[in-house]
This record gives C-alpha cells, structure tokens and sequence, in this order.
C-alpha cells in the first residue's frame, strides 16, 4: 500500500508540472520521484497524470486526487515545522548542585551558552507586482520587482501556507520580468521574490486567480474525413489543446480523434472522422480540465468507386469515385485470387482523391 512518501511526490509533481522540478523540492531524484508516483497510481488502479515531453498535466481523476492530498501534505508539513521548532533550541528545568555560593558560580560559569548567530548582510526589500488584472487559471502572466535583481534570483507562486521554496518558480530577468504559469485551481496565492543566494524573501504579493473562460465555435454540421474549421479564445496556456472527442466512448476522459494546439491566434483546424455521429470539440488545458465545448454532427457520405471496363491485363485504367473523402486518402486494389500467403494489397494515385474526379492505375 502507498505511503506518504508517495503522496507527498504526486502532489509536489502536479503542482511543479515536473518530475525534475519536484525532486528538488523534495531532495530527491527525479527518477525517484516518478517512481513513487507510478506505484501510488499502480495502487490506486488510476492513471493521475499524462506524460509528455514537454510537462505533466493532471487526468481528471488525478485532478479530484491533488484537490484532497494538497491539504494532507500541507498539514503535515505544518506539524514537521513546528516540531522542528521545539527541538531547535533546549528547554526545561536545569538543576545545579553546589554548597556553596563560589561552587554554585563555578558551575554556572560552566554551562556553555549558544553563541548569538550574527545576522549576515542582507538585500532590501522591494515591491512585486503581477500584471495586467487578474490571471485566470492555467494562464502566462507577468511578475516585476521594483528592486535591484541579479543573477539566479527567482520568483515562486504558492498557497500562501506552503513553505519558502514551495510552488512553481521562475527565474527573474531585468528586462523582462518573471514569467508564471497560474495554477489550474482558482483561488488565493502567494508570489514570493527569493534571492539567488541564499533564498532570502525580498518581496512578497497575494495574488487572486480567476477561473479561466474559454469557449469554442465550430460549424454545427461537416462532412466526415474533412477538414473543418474552429474559432477559440481561452487562456492559451502551455499545453491548452483544442480537441474532438466521440462523448459516447463511456471514459472520463475519451480518446481524442483530432486536435490543434491552443496557440498562434483564435482559429485553427480539426479534422472530422470518417464516421457518421454527434461529437464534440472541446477547450482542454493541460491538466485536462475542459473549459468550453460545442456539439457538431459530422455527416459520412459513403464512398462509391466505379470502373468502366473492360480493363486489359496490363494497361492503365480508370477509378470513378465520389464521397466524403479527404487529404491523404489512397484507392487500393489487389487481385480476387491470388498465391497464398503473399501480400498483394498495392497503393497507387494517392494524389487524385477528390470527389468527383478519376485516378489512373494499372492492373497486377
């Protein structure tokens, strides 16, 4: 069964996007990390987090998981800090035996006194400030320090109880700022300016996130195999998607048959199935929240193939067709009878499927 350990490296691996970025938050490998992750979805019998390349994004079910488990390890982190709190410094009743006033000085003076720490020059503090308004959920914004930056200095955003350190981090550039992914729950967050070396907080802001708004159009009928378009506005956050699902696959989360990266403007391009039905184009961020959907039928015209014969053994003919075909499409043919076990499918005048229009092949 799954311990805290394994909690704890989901919830800092969904929160950082991560398995690197979450094993230094935790002082451990990334591999360690990823596997502690593995076995608690192995134990669950749940899949928490798609893996990509470029990031982690949280499966709907991994989404309802970090919603409950961020508390847990918040509160235990609590009950570790105030624990290691108690011990730093020795308490309690110290006794002294001696007869006398001079041993009772002599023993006194043996008692060995924690040294006073002396405070290490720091940098001044200054003013963040998060722009422009209120960034929605799983959107880029903007952080800017009013202070004096220098190399490696960072900017975090975190529940405001999570410790220094916690939460996603970016570096901080003079020109240009700090650029931040807000989480993909709304709600209160901390932005913390920590120096390069020694992690101090030079600046702290409380940010709101707003839930994102998104919503997508797209024609109420296309033709199946065909291209067709969609117009979006949304966050546009690394990894948003806009994508056709089949609502009928019966999964939480079904497979997708098309999509387009949410980036790059407000149109893009899906292609349709090549199957008659009622589907759906959704907004989808990264962590697999939908943000906006629409339903479309899609119409499959059956396609017809015609040969006008008679066809001679080995001289170019004719292919008649008509249908809902699309890019890419290929007419095939292969002989009614042929040597057993030999592969005799062949593709030939890929370039012509157009309805309507004929190919050019020759027989085997």
């Amino acid at each position: 069964m799954f311990g805290f350990q394994a909690i704890e490296s989901f919830v800092a691996a969904a929160r950082t996007s991560s398995f690197a970025a979450a094993g230094r938050e935790l002082g451990l490998t990334a591999s360690a990390v990823a596997k502690s992750v593995a076995r608690l979805e192995s134990d669950l019998g749940l899949r928490l987090l798609h893996r990509s390349t470029r990031q982690l994004s949280l499966t709907p079910d991994g989404h309802e998981l970090f919603e409950r488990c961020r508390h847990i390890v918040q509160e235990v982190q609590a009950l570790q800090d105030r624990a290691a709190g108690t011990r730093a410094e020795p308490s309690g009743t110290l006794r002294v035996l001696a007869g006398t006033g001079a041993e009772l000085s002599l023993a006194l003076a043996s008692v060995e006194q924690p040294a006073a720490a002396a405070a290490p020059p720091g940098r001044a503090r200054a003013e963040l400030s998060a722009g422009p308004g209120r960034p929605t959920s799983g959107s880029r914004f903007t952080v800017r320090w009013d202070g004096e930056p220098r190399t490696g200095d960072l900017v975090t955003i975190s529940l405001p109880e999570a410790p220094v350190g916690g939460g996603t981090a970016a570096t901080y550039h003079p020109q240009t700022g700090a650029q931040l992914t807000a989480p993909a729950a709304e709600g209160e967050y901390l932005l913390r300016y920590l120096s390069g070396n020694r992690r101090e907080v030079l600046g702290t802001q409380r940010i709101e996130v707003a839930p994102a708004l998104a919503a997508v159009a797209a024609p109420a009928t296309v033709e199946g195999n065909q291209v067709f378009p969609v117009r979006w506005s949304g966050p546009a956050g690394p990894g948003d998607r806009i994508v056709l699902v089949d609502p009928k696959a019966g999964s939480r989360a079904p497979a997708v048959l098309s999509h387009a990266n949410a980036t790059g403007g407000a149109a893009t391009q899906l292609r349709a199935p090549a199957e008659s039905g009622e589907y759906e184009v959704l907004y989808r961020t990264a962590q697999g929240t939908a943000l906006a959907r629409q339903r479309l039928t899609v119409a499959m015209e059956p396609v017809v193939l015609q040969v006008r014969g008679p066809v001679k053994a080995g001289k170019p003919f004719q292919v008649q067709f008509t249908g809902s075909t699309g890019p890419g499409d290929v007419i095939t043919y292969q002989p009614a009878v042929g040597p057993k076990g030999t592969d005799l499918l062949q593709r030939c005048a890929w370039r012509a499927c157009a309805p309507g229009r004929t190919v050019r092949a020759r027989p085997l």
